[in-house]
């Protein structure tokens, strides 16, 4: 084992650790209390992930070239990176008292969601890795939606043994995108019994599969998921997202659906419809940039493909 993979493997056990010691500690530790400890050791924790700040510094330039200045890339980054600890807090808490999730948060464009619903061909929610997004998934559980996620599969088997129980105990159904036959067929019974599938389209997809669109001026390549169940299911696409706001708590928008472009071209059509819900995923990006995760390579499959040429 090289430097870079122990290195890698410590930063796994860690978290590992971090997510059981937090998950027993919101069990018996008032909530408060648990906020506070959070806070102090992500401060901490924070700079001892040399690796992840870099990652985030670089995608943030790539992102906003000179639109931000290196202490604005700064402080984005420390606050995206100690947002994660009062999410994960919260998200804890929530999963233990769930019947109080809907008194932390406000809903805008319900009637975006409530119209999708009333066609009785489910509603795929397209989202990211943005704000408190699993505690948004619980809401809608609360309300009496029956939800499904699309996930990869955790790299440590123990944390994802840990996530998927924390999410089936607040009704909110893992479906893991690989293997790949099982997610489209999974996913399509859900929106066929009239459910809510949400999807992540935030992450790098590989080349193999995806479509590459613009993301912040760039080619990032991403999954087609959305557009193809969306097309297959005669469901609606609709982008939603959720920030946290001191004076309102949890603020979750819901735009209005992403209405399919047709074209009788297969590629064109999946990147015309795909480029479209990923603007809408930078718009939000762009408007409340320390919600996102910042610590991600989203454009690394384009960056390699272009190294190769």
């Amino acid at each position: 084992m090289n430097r870079k993979e122990f290195r890698k493997k410590l930063h796994r056990v860690a978290a590992r650790h971090a997510l059981f010691f937090f998950f027993a500690l919101s069990r018996v530790v008032p909530f408060v209390l648990v906020r506070v400890f959070m806070f102090i050791s992500q401060r901490v924790t924070y700079f001892f992930i040399k690796r992840l700040r870099k990652i985030a510094r670089e995608t943030l330039t790539v992102a906003f070239g000179n639109e931000k200045t290196e202490e604005e890339r700064k402080k984005i980054v420390l606050k995206c990176f100690v947002s994660l600890g009062y999410y994960m807090t919260d998200l804890l808490y929530y999963s233990k008292y769930p019947q109080k999730v809907l008194d932390a948060c406000t809903f805008e464009g319900m009637e975006h969601i409530e119209q999708a619903m009333a066609k009785g061909k489910g509603a795929i929610a397209v989202t990211a890795h943005f704000g408190n997004f699993p505690l948004t998934m619980l809401a809608f559980a609360q309300k009496g939606y029956k939800v499904n996620v699309i996930m990869r599969r955790a790299r440590d088997e123990a944390v994802g043994e840990k996530v998927l129980k924390i999410m089936d105990g607040v009704n909110v159904r893992t479906i893991y995108s690989h293997p790949r036959k099982k997610c489209v067929i999974d996913s399509l019974r859900a929106l066929r019994n009239n459910e809510l599938l949400f999807i992540l389209l935030d992450q790098n997809f590989g080349a193999d599969g995806g479509v590459f669109v613009d993301f912040f001026g760039r080619k990032a390549a991403t999954a087609t998921g959305p557009v193809v169940f969306a097309r297959r299911a005669g469901s609606s696409i609709i982008p939603l997202f959720t920030t946290w706001e001191k004076d309102r708590g949890y603020r979750v928008i819901i735009d209005p659906e992403c209405e399919l472009i047709p074209n009788d071209d297969e590629q064109i059509f999946l990147e015309e419809n795909i480029g479209n819900v990923t603007a809408v995923i930078e718009r939000y990006i762009r408007a409340y940039p320390s919600e996102w995760g910042w610590m991600h390579r989203r454009w690394k499959t384009e960056i390699s493909a272009n190294n190769q040429k």
